[in-house]
């Protein structure tokens, strides 16, 4: 895999609107910034997702960035979790793909669904690769993380489709190593730094996150 192929699939993306500038969204940890949404541009099936899913194939299996393949993948909800899916079955038949799920109660909490749950313990995995496709903060990823580890996977890692974040500091906190296809940076203000310079300022569209609670004013 060359740098000139993922340049090319950057531009492919960003030809295809992956990021959003009409409006802006509040993230999971209360930052503001414009959405890079994967999904929107590249549903599973479409040529873009495939040719992601086989970008990360191949950066999975270069030994650059991993001496060891993993033995499991497992997709972040809900965005993630068919893309994790596809890649497993793209990196071959020793590799098993689980999903994580949105618990009913708090959608801000994820968890295993018992099947996943129930395979993972049972597979002795030895090495897990969490998969999101766009890396913010690394809430949602250090979640799942911490599920692996509660279920004594001995080595759990992340891997990006896009890390639009310099660093990912939630998984920095639980010793979570991580990397990315490709590296954006892009700005994550706090809410006063979006209203003193950032889009709240010039008055685009915010769209708050769905599971943060606001307080009633």
């Amino acid at each position: 895999m060359s740098s000139q192929q993922i340049d090319q699939y950057w531009g492919a993306l960003l030809d295809a609107g992956l990021i959003e500038t009409e409006r802006h969204h509040e993230f999971r940890d209360g930052l503001h910034g414009y959405k890079a949404d994967f999904e929107a541009v590249a549903p599973p099936g479409s040529d873009l997702f495939n040719e992601g899913v086989g970008l990360l194939a191949e950066y999975v299996t270069d030994k650059q960035h991993y001496l060891s393949p993993p033995d499991t993948v497992i997709g972040v909800a809900n965005g993630a979790n068919q893309l994790a899916l596809a890649l497993a079955e793209e990196l071959g038949s020793k590799v098993s793909g689980l999903q994580t799920v949105k618990n009913r109660d708090d959608p801000s909490m994820l968890e295993f669904p018992f099947f996943s749950e129930r395979r993972l313990g049972f597979s002795s995995s030895k090495f897990a690769l969490v998969i999101d496709d766009i890396g913010t903060s690394g809430s949602s990823t250090a979640q799942v993380a911490q599920l692996c580890k509660g279920l004594d996977v001995p080595r759990v890692e992340a891997l990006y489709l896009l890390q639009r974040s310099t660093s990912l500091q939630n998984l920095g906190r639980i010793g979570v190593s991580y990397q990315a296809l490709i590296k954006y940076p892009m700005d994550n203000l706090t809410p006063d730094e979006c209203y003193e310079v950032g889009p709240c300022s010039v008055g685009v569209e915010l769209v708050e996150h769905p599971n943060r609670r606001h307080p009633v004013s």
